[in-house]
């Protein structure tokens, strides 16, 4: 969960900063991670778009796409989600 809230930080960051040309993209970003799940219900594509776009490098990304769906980040986002629930 520690990357994800770095994303978040990231993303922020973004909006901040941008144009107003790349505010909406920055701000669909921005709802696509608040869930923390989120890149569980995502296609692998779409989640290398959004990594690429927070400007990670595109030798980084596969690594951080499995870090992101790991068994044990799944297995935690479901049971705290259970709990919540």
């Amino acid at each position: 969960m520690e990357l994800l809230e770095q994303l978040r930080k990231i993303t922020d960051k973004k909006i901040s900063l941008c144009s107003i040309d790349d505010l909406e993209k920055y701000q669909l970003i921005k709802e696509i991670l608040i869930e923390d799940d989120c890149f569980f219900h995502i296609k692998k594509d779409t989640a290398y778009s959004i990594l690429e776009d927070l400007d990670f490098l595109k030798k980084e990304i596969p690594s951080i796409y499995e870090k992101l769906i790991a068994p044990n980040v799944y297995i935690k986002t479901k049971f705290e989600f259970e709990i919540e629930g």
